[in-house]
């Protein structure tokens, strides 16, 4: 009679259990943070911020031209993030420093087939939708 009662017991008890309110979940630690609450706050925010269609102009504006490293539009691409990291509230800085940096003087690219085919560059790629600069910028 007692494990027909404690057999009882073990298999209702488990069901009386999954019918009770649970308590909402507390945040989970994250390694490296003593405000575990605080980091998923910010990172809510965060992830909160990116708009599509903001990131298809801040796209398009980047990849307007190309931009070598060192270029004049390497520096203008550099200034156009910083100006948006420090409207966005950050300490932003460009430091420019001297490397040595090789670029080819001609690029030439042979196809095997069709016969004939050669390709130079460097040169600007054309896309019928986006309207480019005609002369390439070095």
């Amino acid at each position: 009679m007692i494990k027909r009662v404690v057999t009882l017991l073990l298999v209702l008890a488990p069901l009386a259990l999954a019918q009770q309110p649970q308590p909402a979940p507390s945040p989970l630690a994250i390694a490296g943070f003593r405000d575990s609450a605080a980091e998923q706050k910010l990172e809510q925010k965060f992830l909160a911020v990116p708009q599509p269609k903001l990131a298809q102009e801040h796209l398009r504006i980047l990849t307007a031209e190309p931009h070598i490293a060192g270029s004049p539009e390497d520096r203008k691409t550099a200034e156009y993030v910083a100006q948006k990291f420090r409207e966005a509230g950050l300490d932003t800085r460009i430091d420019a420093y001297k490397v040595w940096l090789n670029l080819p003087k001609q690029i030439l690219v042979e196809a095997t087939a069709p016969a004939g085919l050669k390709m130079r560059g460097p040169s600007r790629e054309h896309v019928e939708a986006i309207p480019t600069r005609t002369t390439p910028a070095w």
